[in-house]
């Protein structure tokens, strides 16, 4: 499931959030833009860090769509 949530972000440019488990065995939540799944990795721009960072596959343990917010802030 994760995977194919991955891959939707990914072809439609797409936000998506993940849950991710670090090195140090951290939990955190991120919303970022992927740019490139490969078997091992995620290369995608991390809104929280405001970068591009790389996320192991291994590590993402949830990820959905980014719900569109309404509203005149958006």
């Amino acid at each position: 499931m994760v995977d194919q949530v991955l891959k939707r972000g990914w072809r439609r440019g797409e936000v998506t959030q993940i849950i991710y488990l670090d090195r140090q065995g951290r939990m955190t939540q991120r919303r970022i833009r992927i740019y490139t799944l490969n078997g091992e990795e995620v290369e995608a721009y991390c809104c929280e860090r405001r970068a591009f960072r790389r996320f192991k596959r291994q590590g993402i343990l949830a990820a959905m769509k980014e719900e569109r917010r309404s509203g005149p802030w958006q």
